[in-house]
């Protein structure tokens, strides 16, 4: 089992601005975790 800490993950481009992390990325599946704050 790989562990994937999310806070030593770096912060994916996106575009409006959101925080996105890329947590796993195969080609038979992606994670993405995506912090929302109030208004977005």
């Amino acid at each position: 089992m790989k562990i994937t800490n999310l806070k030593e993950q770096q912060v994916v481009e996106s575009l409006r601005k959101v925080v996105v992390r890329k947590l796993y990325d195969h080609a038979s599946a992606q994670v993405m975790h995506m912090a929302l704050q109030p208004g977005e």
